[in-house]
């Protein structure tokens, strides 16, 4: 009886774990808008600039 309400606990308090790092990561993975330009701008060059590479061969 103890070993089940021992392993009940654990894996409550492994689950509040996971939700609490999951909750933590998608606050602090955000991109401000000026970082989310660029690295738009930075993509559409890379495509622009391998489309002429194509023409080239």
């Amino acid at each position: 009886m103890v070993i089940s309400t021992f392993w009940g606990l654990v894996v409550f308090v492994g689950a509040m774990v996971l939700l609490g790092v999951l909750i933590w990561a998608k606050f602090n993975n955000r991109v401000s808008k000026d970082q989310h330009r660029r690295t738009e701008q930075a993509t559409h060059d890379l495509y622009q600039g391998d489309a002429v590479d194509h023409d080239a061969r």
